[in-house]
């Protein structure tokens, strides 16, 4: 013999959401086991309660207080807790503000570096910054103005006028 259940809305609607709350969870196991969530640059090592590793010079500068290594130059949309979000070398023309994130590393005493920005049709802009001790992470920001695709550069002058190093990004 059949039973027949019969269902009113009043216990319809709580087994409707508790049946919704199964498969979220079941799908949400799936996914966090298949990938890794999208992480920020270096954030893993800091979980772990790590330094990040040594980085190789990309450049360096004696200076009269010692001598400036360039660790890392790059850009990136913003810069949320002392380190890079998103990540670029090309940008849409739709962006307003480009960040240049360099990681340098000064003598104790410290020394200003200056980040140079240099793009087609506008003024070559110049932003002075004070680096000391080791791996000194600085930034600069520059609002887009002239939105014409082009490449445009940041050039990482000591205050001595030596070049340390440029980096190199594209509008499309």
């Amino acid at each position: 013999m059949r039973r027949i259940i019969r269902l009113d809305r009043s216990t319809l609607l709580p087994l409707i959401l508790l049946l919704l709350i199964i498969i979220a969870s079941a799908y949400g196991l799936l996914c966090s086991r298949d990938s890794q969530p999208a992480r920020m640059a270096g954030e893993e090592n800091e979980e772990a309660g790590l330094e990040e590793p040594e980085a190789p010079d990309l450049a360096a500068v004696a200076t009269p207080a010692g001598v400036v290594h360039l660790k890392r130059a790059l850009f990136c949309l913003d810069v949320h807790k002392r380190k890079p979000v998103i990540v670029k070398s090309a940008f849409n023309r739709r962006v307003d503000y480009i960040f240049c994130y360099t990681v340098i590393t000064a003598p104790p005493e410290g020394v200003n570096i200056l980040h140079r920005w240099i793009l087609a049709g506008q003024p070559p802009f110049e932003r002075r910054l004070r680096v000391q001790g080791k791996n000194c992470r600085v930034w600069s920001c520059r609002r887009l103005m002239n939105k014409e695709p082009g490449s445009g550069r940041v050039e990482i002058v000591v205050e001595e006028g030596n070049m340390l190093g440029s980096a190199v990004f594209t509008l499309l």
